[in-house]
């Protein structure tokens, strides 16, 4: 059976987004005291998504790569989004998807890449 073609859409949707938001989560709850269900409003979760990304209770493939985001870009971003709301939580998401797909992290490779790169191969 051929191996299945994973886009790097696909990655970013399952990866990289999660460990973004999960920081972001962490960052609104520990920095700027929000409470998980003003986290989840803003960022268009529920509440127990929220609770799973403070908790850790997540993939640890997202945990790995969640390690590899920069804690200052997302002070950054949580400052804005706690200051500006929910208007600008996509493009902040966004942002940070970008800058990390061109620090030489996968966004803009395959899921393969992405298991390289967590595996410390690249």
């Amino acid at each position: 059976m051929p191996a299945k073609f994973v886009t790097r859409y696909e990655t970013a949707y399952k990866v990289i987004v999660p460990a973004i938001r999960a920081k972001i989560a962490r960052e609104l709850s520990a920095k700027h005291k929000m409470k998980e269900e003003e986290i989840a409003a803003l960022m268009n979760l529920t509440q127990a998504a929220i609770s799973k990304y403070l908790s850790g209770k997540y993939s640890e493939r997202i945990k790995k790569f969640e390690e590899r985001i920069s804690n200052e870009m997302v002070e950054k971003h949580a400052a804005l989004i706690a200051k500006y709301r929910k208007e600008y939580v996509d493009s902040c998401i966004c942002a940070m998807c970008n800058i990390v797909g061109t620090s030489g992290c996968p966004v803009a490779a395959s899921s393969e890449n992405v298991d390289r790169i967590l595996q410390g191969k690249q």
